[in-house]
């Protein structure tokens, strides 16, 4: 299952845990990538090595 496949089944469940914040963290973040994930319902893509000063 990928990244998209995973939020695209959490946003098909029903409420609350379709509503769940979606915060993804992936080695892979292509402008694509991250695009399909933010089209998917992902509310945030970090790539790793992720660093909590930079998405606060």
């Amino acid at each position: 299952m990928t990244g998209v496949d995973f939020t695209r089944a959490i946003r098909a469940q029903p409420a609350p845990a379709r509503f769940l914040p979606l915060l993804l963290l992936t080695g892979y973040a292509a402008f694509d990538q991250v695009t399909a994930l933010r089209d998917a319902g992902a509310h945030l893509v970090m790539k790793k090595p992720a660093s909590a000063a930079r998405h606060v």
